[in-house]
């Protein structure tokens, strides 16, 4: 699966994903940030699919789909897993406050605290 394009509109150059954050962020601190927030998001369904879905992603070597998105407030986070993991392959957001620790540039930290303060936008739906 190809990596979302993200723009740096400082430079209007493409964005430079892992290096906006220190060093260890992609390969220590993300797989932990996202396990700590995957769901079950399954409900009352089976608990068994949900452990399954769990430990085939943890135990998988794929990377990440990585994109910043300020409507949703954050970094999108999402496993990049073949076609048979898809549906354990949830997106997850990990928001301003939580990224600012691990930022590198102290200029884009501070604007990462300051989204942080503000709750993200929900989209209006639209005509159907």
């Amino acid at each position: 699966m190809a990596q979302p394009l993200a723009i740096d509109l400082r430079t209007s150059g493409q964005a430079d994903l892992d290096g906006l954050f220190q060093q260890d962020f992609i390969d220590s601190v993300l797989p932990r940030l996202y396990f700590a927030t995957y769901p079950p998001r399954w409900g009352d369904q089976d608990h068994a699919a949900e452990e399954e879905c769990l430990n085939d992603l943890k135990n998988s070597d794929y990377g990440y789909l990585l994109w910043i998105d300020r409507r949703r407030g954050g970094l999108i986070v999402k496993p990049d897993v073949p076609h048979v993991l898809q549906g354990c392959a949830i997106e997850e957001v990990i928001g301003w406050a939580e990224l600012a620790t691990y930022v590198r540039d102290g200029e884009i930290e501070e604007e990462f605290r300051r989204l942080a303060e503000r709750p993200p936008k929900r989209e209006k739906p639209g005509p159907i």
